[in-house]
């Protein structure tokens, strides 16, 4: 199947958004962006001549964006703070069904969702494969399970092409202006300031750490592959790194040896250990990641906005 010409990509002015905004321009594909421009940097400002002001939740808006594409990639999201989810749960949910609304009345073939392996909550022990039954145990990951549920509905029913990629800990250069910074930005934050990065309890947790770019990746397999109506997909590394040992990465990438991590008490109840399972990601989409994580913060970026 041939890559899709023109893809409109909502929050495409946030972390991934630019990211694959970037990346898809580079290999000749015209870009639209749908963003509200919440996320927005100072630095790197986006390219105005493909970004459309709009917010997911107002559908005409959203509709006039997706006329004449070819795909739709739906990042936009918001944080779910538990004491007022309620902001967060209109974006994240009642958004991705006007992305699919709009898709379907403007008759765009593929949608392609950013999920979270969130979802998998409690699940059992990693690694995690697209099969076992979700368990999110926070109201984000519930608000992701919500999205996943949309799509397949959709896809079922109006034969839209719908792919679900379930993104483990992506980290890279602007995840620091997202709506979910992530425990690598607060480790480079804390270096940079000549402070020990702090680890939430003893540091045994494990985590996925995926390179932004081989998300990217992950975005165009799924742009350009024959699939069925409904896919999901783990995209992660399939290395289970503990949160003390990516602080410690983070000591020696950024030269601070002298810098030992120190334990700090979880702000709130930590997610459990994850890493994922990448069979279907390798023989559905011919995905394989390619930045492991001391090459990826040698780079000095990846906590910078």
């Amino acid at each position: 199947m041939s890559p899709p010409s023109q893809v409109l990509i909502t929050g495409g002015e946030g972390f991934l958004g630019r990211h694959l905004a970037d990346a898809l321009e580079a290999q000749g594909v015209t870009v639209r962006t749908f963003d509200d421009g919440s996320a927005e940097g100072t630095r790197d400002r986006p390219r105005r001549e493909r970004w459309r002001v709009g917010d997911v939740r107002d559908l005409p808006r959203l509709e006039e964006a997706a006329e004449g594409m070819d795909a739709v990639v739906h990042l936009a999201a918001r944080a779910v703070p538990q004491e007022d989810p309620a902001e967060g749960y209109s974006v994240n949910v009642l958004g991705t069904l006007n992305v699919l609304r709009a898709a379907r009345s403007r008759q765009v073939p593929r949608v392609v969702l950013a999920s979270s392996s969130s979802v998998y909550g409690n699940a059992g022990a990693p690694p995690f494969s697209e099969g076992k039954s979700p368990g999110p145990v926070g109201l984000r990951g519930a608000s992701y399970g919500a999205r996943e549920l949309l799509g397949r509905a959709f896809a079922e029913r109006d034969g839209l092409t719908v792919v679900a990629l379930r993104f483990f800990h992506v980290y890279g250069r602007g995840r620091a202006r997202s709506h979910h910074p992530g425990i690598l930005t607060a480790f480079g934050e804390a270096l940079a300031r000549g402070k020990p990065p702090g680890v939430p309890g003893t540091g045994e947790l494990t985590r996925d750490f995926l390179n932004v770019q081989d998300a990217v990746l992950a975005f165009t397999r799924a742009l350009e592959r024959r699939l069925g109506h409904w896919t999901v997909v783990n995209v992660g590394t399939g290395v289970p790194i503990s949160l003390r040992e990516a602080a410690e990465m983070a000591c020696e990438a950024m030269g601070r040896l002298d810098l030992e991590p120190i334990s700090i008490a979880p702000g709130m109840e930590p997610a459990p250990s994850s890493f994922a399972d990448l069979r279907t990601a390798r023989s559905v989409l011919g995905f394989e990641p390619r930045v492991g994580l001391g090459e990826g913060l040698a780079g000095k970026d990846w906590f910078l906005p």
